[in-house]
């Protein structure tokens, strides 16, 4: 599989969940796809699973199908054109966050660099 297909499948999945938040809030969204949006925020964001974590293969895949099912469910459920609109306002999103992570790692990166120079300084030229 082609890594440029991997990274464009994620992209879309972490898309179609962000563009959920602002589709739950527009006003033509009928309030069975709202109550779906919210319920697939919360369950994505929130640390609460519903099998225990003592065997992770099958708490992993739980997670999938929930998030994947549920957010199916609504992303059938909103109109087309308010979709649209939250896949705009979610590619902006998440190119803005993803904008944010590349430049702090960057100074990061920067940083460590910086902290390893002075370490060998102190160690060559210290006491």
């Amino acid at each position: 599989m082609n890594i440029e297909r991997i990274r464009t499948w994620a992209f879309r999945a972490a898309r179609n969940l962000i563009a959920l938040w602002p589709a739950g809030f527009h006003r033509e969204t009928p309030r069975s796809a709202k109550a779906i949006a919210l319920v697939v925020v919360l369950y994505a964001a929130l640390p609460i699973d519903l099998t225990p974590e003592l065997l992770p293969l099958p708490s992993y895949l739980d997670d999938l199908v929930m998030l994947a099912g549920l957010s199916w469910a609504a992303i059938h459920l909103v109109p087309a054109n308010v979709w649209d609109a939250s896949c705009v306002r979610g590619d902006h999103w998440l190119r803005h966050a993803i904008a944010w992570i590349q430049v702090r790692n960057e100074d990061v990166i920067l940083c460590v660099i910086l902290a390893a120079l002075a370490l060998w300084f102190r160690f060559w030229f210290g006491e």
